[in-house]
Order: C-alpha cells, then structure tokens, then sequence
C-alpha cells in the first residue's frame, strides 16, 4: 500500500481560505464565492457552508497539520495577501508541531515574480528555495 500522508506544503499563490470570508479577503471573497458556486461547487455557500470549509485549507488546520512554506506576493490581484497571512498566523496558534515558513517577497511583487526579469526580482532571490524546502521532505 502507497503512503499518501502529505509531509509539507507548498502554496504558491495559494487561495488558503475557500469560503470567501471578507474578514480575509477585503472585498474580494464575493467574487471567489460566486466563481465557487458558480462553476466549481454549483451549490450555493448558504445552502452548503460545510463544503466550502472542507475545501478550505484555513478551516482544515489541525494541531498535526503538516510543514507548510506560504509563498504570496504581496501586490497579488487574485488572492489578497491577508488571506495568507491569516492562515499564517492560524496555522502558529493551532499547528504546534510543525514548521511554517512565511515568505512575501516584497510589497509590490506581482503574481510572476519568479519568471519576470525586474528590479524586483533581487527580492524574489531572497526567498526561501521552494526546491530545497521540498528536500527536506525526500523519503
């Protein structure tokens, strides 16, 4: 049998919270509730909160939650910076036994930071290597 207990993660970008809570969001999770429900879920949030939480990495943090290294880059149009940083600073409180690593490479990277050649990428170098961050993980 095959072991598929996840060791770490890795969010690049990652939309961290699926419920559209603007408590996260500011005034963004209405479009990312509609897109869910919509073409995704097609079932409305109110009818069906339960399933949006369980799809919700934010709402699925356990006290054995895995590794995790949260890169968000800090001018993201899709996914606003709060919604990592909240899950940043939930997945301190509640995961105890594993590491997170939090990287916002700077406050005016784009979505591409690591493919587009700028000024801004001197930043993106500081970062934490995904690649040997994931090493860490090899059997």
């Amino acid at each position: 049998m095959s072991d598929w207990s996840v060791r770490g993660a890795l969010p690049l970008y990652g939309v961290l919270e699926m419920t559209g809570d603007e408590t996260h969001w500011r005034g963004l999770g209405r479009g990312l509730r509609t897109l869910l429900e919509q073409r995704v879920v097609q079932k409305r949030h109110d009818d069906d909160p339960a399933i949006y939480e369980a799809m919700s990495p934010y709402h699925r943090l356990h006290e054995d939650a895995p590794p995790f290294l949260v890169i968000q880059g800090g001018n993201d149009t899709l996914v606003d910076v709060n919604v990592a940083r909240h899950f940043v600073e939930k997945f301190r409180l509640v995961a105890c036994r594993a590491s997170i690593t939090w990287s916002c490479p700077s406050p005016s990277t784009p979505l591409t930071f690591r493919r587009v050649r700028a000024p801004r990428r001197r930043c993106a170098r500081r970062s934490p290597s995904p690649s040997r961050w994931c090493d860490r993980f090899q059997s």
